[in-house]
């Protein structure tokens, strides 16, 4: 169909233009043939949908206001011949985040009956406020993620009016990607409960919950949830255990004495003895205000990344049938197990593969608790494992448009998209063009890449001519770079100062080379070939530049900084980078190697972390027959360290928690990358041609399957 919304108008309630605004709408329909009906619906910037009072499990896509997508449903298994009813619950966050880019409140529908439209949205469809939401005074969960909610169960509705028209210049796009799986509630065990005292009221409700007194305890049995007779609690205070990291929509089904506030902390442990609800300004909290009786309640617009639920209740005596999530996830058509003798790369890549899911919904996000953004950087190495495990194309090209649409005119991309933030790294503007010529080399697709050659070329010729004199790239110093490299000291950046002396940084250069060099490989694929020429002779340049600026001959290695001639700051990412963009002579790239593959208190390197590590085992696999058995060591090492601290996905890095002030993820996508090492280096499923057998890496009896696609209880 060329235009669905051909009969159908934008629309809106005229008093709720603002923000985290919640507004509902109905409408009603006749059909003859249900079989053949269809409904065509987008909104900004979320939605909850009913038709005939029952759900349907179905969401926007993130989007841009000029890049507005829409959802086709198939209705036939949810109306009925004749009279229909529809009821939208529309939502506008109507703030830029780090996960959405703010632009005018609307929603659009149209409902047909085989190709002809039946219903659709006009200035006399009914809308009201939606009451049960509050609109005004609600926290931010993070700046990244924007509000948390609060929720009244005892709010009187508000009566239906006719909408008002929204004048938009913009068209619709099909969505791009599958819908996402709503299951059953999870699993949850009752794993503390006792009582609570406020210690602060007049505060938010995360620091609330943080600052309260407990008095808690394991109870005898270790109650099961959900549970319809229900879990009478003797205290005010539960703490629910879902038994691993999940990621779904709130669910609360409990009975109480009394009208009364519930407040929801969610979290990843129990490091504090309690879920960790506030911290650095974050508030991983909301509030719903329940009535007397039985509530049932489900937060459909956010999803809540999370292994622990803290309740506290502001009545005696309340009964729990059940705490916790109903699991939402991506239908995978393919997933691969891999297996060897020894159980413990066998369960780290089972973990590798956990994370990755855990970590993919309406696109790639770096991790559901904290985030749930769409970076370069951190999708790359979710894509690089993706292809492999799930052989999966269509997600990550949904991905990779939605960054490539976030382009600015200095020729960078948004730090997140579709998001808008105060801060970018220029860096992972360059990781775009290595992860798109990836891209193009698992999925031959080709017409994409050549639809996305507009972008690639900004950014390149961008990086191209902020070369200077001196053949390098200085840093940035523009008001909002962040020039971050990886979570390393030195290399986590900082924003530019006052300083007029001009500054370089190895691990730019070597980024950008990569990029130039990706963009060759993209143009000899598309038959460009005087852009092929171009852009490898630009990054021949850049190479050799860099090699003769950053060479240090007294320790044999690459420096980080160049700073008024002086070289200073030595680490593993910078060899790394190096290595990976074949910046050096042999002889050069062979010591950068030997300095890799040593401890770092005798190499006097700083090591990699986590998230950039894939550059440095990748750059040791070049010679798996002296390395290999290195790289798989310290996979088993590094990840086995989170299995054996209790990890049921990998952490942001390996201080866990703690990390960052306490605010560490526990589940973190860029983390996943030994299920990519698994793959290829062993089972070799890409038959790359690798010289070595997984024997000499230490990885024996090898076999890969293909797993059960499951998502009705969660992952």
């Amino acid at each position: 169909m060329k235009n669905p919304f051909e009969n159908a108008l934008r629309i809106w309630h005229k008093d709720a233009f603002g923000v985290n605004r919640y507004v509902d709408f109905m409408a009603e329909f006749t059909v003859s043939d249900s079989e053949k009906c269809t409904l065509f619906l987008s909104v900004n910037s979320h939605y909850v949908l009913y038709i005939n009072d029952k759900y349907i499990p179905v969401s926007q896509f993130p989007d841009y206001e000029f890049y507005k997508v829409y959802d086709e449903i198939a209705l036939a298994s949810y109306i009925n011949k004749g009279k229909n009813t529809m009821k939208l619950c529309a939502y506008c966050q109507g703030e830029d985040s780090s996960t959405y880019r703010a632009f005018k409140a609307f929603a659009i529908f149209a409902v047909y009956e085989g190709e002809r439209c039946v219903c659709s949205s006009g200035s006399d469809t009914l809308t009201r406020l939606n009451t049960f939401y509050q609109f005004d005074g609600v926290e931010n969960v993070t700046g990244q993620m924007s509000y948390s909610f609060r929720a009244n169960a005892c709010a009187k509705s508000a009566e239906y009016e006719k909408a008002v028209v929204v004048s938009s210049d913009f068209g619709f796009y099909p969505r791009p990607i599958k819908q996402l799986c709503v299951g059953e509630p999870l699993p949850a065990v009752l794993t503390a409960a006792g009582t609570f005292t406020d210690t602060v009221t007049d505060t938010t409700s995360a620091v609330r919950m943080q600052k309260a007194l407990i008095n808690a305890c394991a109870p005898v049995h270790r109650p099961l949830l959900p549970c319809e007779n229900g879990v009478k609690l003797d205290g005010n205070l539960a703490i629910i255990d879902l038994r691993a990291e999940q990621v779904g929509y709130l669910k609360l089904d409990i009975t109480l004495p009394k009208e009364c506030d519930i407040y929801i902390g969610w979290g990843e442990h129990l490091e504090d003895l309690r879920v960790r609800t506030s911290i650095s300004g974050r508030n991983f909290a909301a509030v719903y205000h329940g009535h007397e009786g039985r509530n049932v309640f489900t937060h459909y617009f956010k999803r809540l990344g999370l292994r622990y639920l803290q309740l506290h209740i502001y009545a005696e005596g309340a009964t729990i049938h059940y705490a916790g999530v109903l699991p939402v996830s991506y239908p995978l058509s393919k997933r691969l197990a891999f297996s060897c003798a020894d159980k413990l790369h066998t369960r780290i890549h089972d973990i590798s593969l956990r994370t990755l899911q855990l970590c993919m919904h309406d696109h790639y996000e770096d991790c559901p608790w904290r985030e749930q953004a769409l970076y370069a950087m951190d999708s790359r190495n979710q894509m690089l494992c993706g292809y492999y495990t799930f052989e999966e194309y269509d997600f990550a090209k949904a991905s990779l448009r939605l960054m490539g649409k976030s382009l600015r005119e200095d020729g960078l991309l948004e730090l997140t998209s579709p998001g808008k933030v105060t801060v970018d790294i220029p860096s992972f503007s360059a990781v775009y063009l290595l992860q798109s010529a990836e891209y193009l080399k698992y999925s031959n697709d080709l017409p994409f890449i050549e639809e996305m050659l507009p972008v690639y070329r900004v950014i390149c010729d961008k990086f191209i001519a902020r070369i200077d004199e001196t053949g390098l790239l200085p840093r940035y110093i523009e008001h909002d770079s962040w020039n971050f490299y990886e979570w390393q000291k030195g290399l986590s950046g900082s924003m530019p100062e006052k300083n007029t002396n001009k500054v370089y940084d190895a691990p730019l250069c070597a980024f950008v080379a990569v990029a130039l060099r990706a963009m060759g490989e993209i143009c000899r694929k598309a038959k460009l070939y005087d852009d092929e020429k171009k852009y490898l002779c630009e990054y021949e340049k850049l190479c050799n530049a860099t090699d003769k600026a950053f060479w240090q001959e007294s320790k044999g290695c690459y420096a980080t900084t160049l700073e008024n001639g002086t070289l200073s700051h030595y680490c593993q990412l910078t060899q790394a980078l190096f290595h990976y963009a074949h910046i050096g002579s042999d002889e050069r790239r062979s010591n950068v190697l030997k300095l890799l593959a040593i401890p770092c208190d005798e190499s006097g390197l700083l090591p990699i972390t986590v998230s950039h590590s894939i550059f440095k085992y990748d750059a040791l696999m070049t010679e798996p027959e002296k390395y290999g058995r290195l790289v798989f060591d310290e996979l088993a090492s590094v990840f086995g360290t989170m299995l054996y601290s209790g990890a049921t996905s990998f952490w942001e890095t390996e201080d866990g928690a703690c990390a960052f002030a306490n605010a560490g993820s526990l589940c973190h996508a860029w983390s996943a990358i030994p299920s990519y090492y698994y793959l290829r280096y062993c089972a070799d499923i890409r038959a790359e041609g690798l010289p070595v057998a997984p024997e000499k890496y230490g990885i024996y009896e090898v076999s890969v399957s293909e797993l059960e696609c499951n998502y009705e209880n969660g992952i």
